[in-house]
């Protein structure tokens, strides 16, 4: 055999996908799109670490640490690493590290 029957072309490679069925490709990976949302989570932190912790969306900051220090709340978004957190009242967004699955 020789050397060159085994290197690697651009041109063979392009011919080779012209010539590929479209319907043979794989449908991927089908995962859901934002894993964690509708999870119930709790806080790892004191209320006063959250509460400097957290971004109140809707409602009163104080309301929203204390309702969720006591009932816990739900994850309704995902944005990269940060939750938004709904509890009876409203809603805040914090750092995933802050929180655990309930």
């Amino acid at each position: 055999m020789d050397y060159k029957e085994h290197r690697f072309s651009l041109e063979h490679f392009k011919k080779w996908m012209r010539n590929q069925d479209p319907s043979d490709e794989p449908s991927g990976i089908t995962r859901r799109p934002k894993p964690f949302v509708g999870v119930a989570v709790e806080s790892k932190i004191d209320t006063e670490r959250l509460l400097a912790k957290m971004d109140a969306n809707e409602g009163v900051a104080e309301d929203l640490a204390e309702r969720f220090m006591e009932d816990g709340g739900t994850i309704i978004d995902v944005d990269d690493k940060t939750f938004l957190i709904e509890v009876d009242g409203g809603s805040f967004n914090i750092h995933r590290c802050y929180v655990r699955k309930a």
